[in-house]
């Protein structure tokens, strides 16, 4: 980290001896105001935060459900947690290349027939007749968006489970002694109880969305530090840019949970 620093305020002379200069913050002057492509996908990787009260709330969701006595828990409770086996390193970019061959293969099959647009390529033909270009999009958009949520889901739902499974059943007993609905439950015991695991998932959430490997801020960083070009010590600064912007939100996320978070005893 500290030679990443001083590659950050210098430029490399010579890639066999690794000779620096220092030349102070032209390279973080350069990369807020010439580069093109960082501001942009740094842009689109804020963007992705908008997954992240998604992904609260569909595993707190989850994990409320498989803590219930239901027929073949053992088997749901596997399937939400499968996509933490398969869903890292090979597997998922085989999966992803097997989707974009099906992808390649359905466009020529697009241009053949005399259209080939991007929708034909994406969405499903029925989809289009009958919703049109626009909507069908956006209904195309939000699928995509509810499959990555899912995917990415898996850690979240088994913290939950853990931290459910925790909380006293003498609780909701009482409760129910004192006619509470289930929303009183869910409001007054159950959001409260959970609020340390809300606060972990957040933070775990946000990390693994930052670094992710289809983070856009992610790609472009590894390209200009490893590509063709070698840029090590411009990477260096893109990358301490990246993550100051990523400490700052994790510091206004627990700013803003701080007082919100309940710990019992």
């Amino acid at each position: 980290m500290f030679y990443s620093l001083v590659l950050a305020f210098s430029v490399i002379k010579d890639n066999i001896t690794f000779e620096t200069q220092f030349v102070f913050f032209s390279n973080f002057r350069d990369a807020l105001t010439s580069d093109t492509k960082f501001q942009p996908a740094l842009i689109e990787s804020l963007k992705d935060l908008v997954n992240i009260p998604i992904v609260i709330i569909f595993s707190l969701f989850v994990a409320t459900l498989l803590n219930r006595n239901i027929r073949g828990q053992g088997f749901f409770r596997a399937m939400f947690v499968l996509p933490i086996l398969i869903g890292t390193g090979s597997v998922m970019a085989a999966i992803e290349g097997n989707q974009s061959q099906v992808a390649i293969s359905m466009g020529a099959q697009a241009a053949q027939s005399g259209g080939a647009s991007f929708q034909d390529i994406v969405l499903n033909e029925q989809l289009t007749t009958l919703f049109g270009g626009a909507l069908s999009d956006t209904i195309g958009t939000i699928i995509n968006r509810i499959s990555s949520v899912m995917w990415i889901s898996g850690v979240q739902i088994i913290i939950f489970l853990g931290v459910l499974q925790t909380i006293p059943a003498q609780l909701y007993e009482a409760s129910v002694v004192d006619g509470a609905s289930e929303f009183d439950k869910l409001w007054k015991i159950t959001l409260p109880l959970t609020m340390p695991a809300i606060l972990l998932n957040t933070v775990y959430t946000l990390i693994d969305s930052f670094t992710s490997r289809n983070n856009a801020v992610i790609s472009y960083i590894a390209d200009v530090t490893f590509g063709d070009t070698m840029m090590l010590s411009y990477g260096s600064a893109l990358s301490w840019i990246y993550f100051v912007v990523v400490s700052i939100v994790l510091a206004l996320v627990f700013l803003f949970m701080r007082k919100r978070t309940f710990y019992m005893g």
